[in-house]
């Protein structure tokens, strides 16, 4: 499996669209393009971040083995919300106390898959 294989499934994973990805890292939604379709390949420096935002190990992404958990020695990576995501944490921090406890209670009652 290429670089830009798994640079997209991992951002597909993470449920992230190409322009959050760049706004992360600092880059344009046109390099993640060419990253994902091996038209380029990213720096030391885009390598690394895109490691700590995926919780991946540099060798996973580079092919060089397929497990891509990170040991605990590594940097904790920052977490990354998508927009959608942001967008429900800045209304929820809208709400008054009563209404996060009942916006609370009413999702605690709701059943996951899993």
């Amino acid at each position: 499996m290429t670089i830009g294989k798994r640079i997209r499934d991992l951002r597909e994973q993470n449920d992230m669209s190409q322009d959050e990805l760049a706004i992360h890292i600092g880059i344009t939604q046109d390099t993640v393009s060419m990253w994902e379709t091996d038209r380029r390949l990213p720096s030391v420096q885009h390598l690394i971040k895109l490691c700590r935002i995926f919780r991946v190990h540099a060798d996973y992404m580079l092919g060089f083995e397929d497990d891509y958990g990170v040991n605990e020695f590594s940097t904790p990576a920052p977490q990354y919300y998508s927009v959608r995501e942001k967008t429900l944490i800045d209304m929820y921090r809208k709400l008054s106390p009563e209404m996060k406890r009942a916006v609370t209670e009413m999702l605690s009652n709701i059943k996951t898959e899993g």
